[in-house]
């Protein structure tokens, strides 16, 4: 099925079925290893202590490969039907090949000379009872390790809005945005763009934030370059689309990267002083459980 096909279906609510059966995966791998995991947490912690920075977000990715190329169509046509508040985005690079997902996250909106953008960071596991779900929304509200987290991302993107913007408001603060597996800590702010600046150079002049790089950003950036045991690519990068002086960003996170036969999932986590390697390895299982629940269909 071709492409524009694909997302026309998408559009009517006409989803493409992938096939029931056996799965058909044969490998997974880990990168890095849970080990390796622990290592590089413990090492930023220690870069925090010395007060080199204040927050770097780790990613991990796992790595399924099948006997037979991943279709793509059909990969974002499953994760299409995951009924949350989210962006769904599919970026078909060659044939076999394309970086696809649901982001949470917006960068920014510029509508009518208006700008919103969000700052999404803190994470909790949705509950499996009402009350669950309560209990653990009021745990991220109080939890000084997830609201430190969430107000170095807040901070800076006001400060970015306040660069760029006049008549800047935060809209909400810290309220709780729910999706199918996890649950974040979101604040957003408007204003009003002054000068001449193109939608291109806004969005660079936020990207990227402390809620997919750390902070400062520079030496967080390096960081990472120098540390992670994988390019990240696309991931985390902004995709959305332009239109003269009008946009739409999102955060490419909640993101995978179709290969032929290997389908690379990504996810990351913010460390911050009070944060502990496990706890972080478990929260980007939860953020990767919207593509590892649909892959027993492949």
């Amino acid at each position: 099925m071709k492409m524009a096909e694909t997302l026309q279906s998408l559009d009517s609510g006409r989803y493409i079925h992938p096939p029931a059966g056996r799965s058909l995966i044969c490998r997974k791998q880990l990168v890095p290893e849970k080990a390796h995991w622990n290592r590089m947490v413990k090492n930023v912690l220690r870069s925090i202590k010395a007060g080199e920075m204040k927050k770097i977000v780790l990613a991990r990715k796992k790595v399924f490969t099948h006997v037979e190329e991943w279709n793509p169509e059909l990969v974002i046509a499953a994760m299409a039907k995951i009924a949350e508040n989210s962006f769904t985005f599919f970026y078909q690079v060659d044939a076999g090949v394309a970086f696809l997902g649901r982001s949470p996250e917006r960068l920014l909106r510029i509508e009518n000379g208006c700008i919103t953008a969000e700052a999404i960071a803190g994470t909790r596991p949705r509950g499996k009872t009402p009350a669950d779900d309560q209990r653990l929304e009021a745990q991220l509200l109080s939890s000084q390790k997830e609201l430190e987290e969430h107000r170095i991302v807040a901070d800076y993107i006001e400060n970015r809005m306040n660069r760029i913007c006049t008549d800047v408001r935060m809209e909400t603060r810290e309220e709780i945005l729910k999706l199918k597996s996890v649950q974040h800590i979101i604040t957003r702010f408007v204003g009003r763009v002054q000068g001449n600046s193109s939608p291109l150079e806004i969005a660079l002049a936020f990207h990227p934030t402390p809620a997919v790089g750390g902070y400062p950003p520079d030496e967080a950036s390096l960081y990472i370059t120098r540390n992670e045991p994988f390019r990240r690519g696309w991931y985390a990068s902004p995709i959305g689309w332009m239109s003269g002086q009008d946009a739409d960003f999102a955060v490419g996170i909640r993101s995978a990267l179709v290969n032929r036969n290997e389908l690379h999932i990504f996810a990351g986590a913010g460390i911050v002083g009070k944060s502990n390697a496990h706890d972080e390895w478990n929260e980007t299982e939860k953020k990767m459980d919207n593509f590892t629940s649909i892959l027993g269909a492949f």
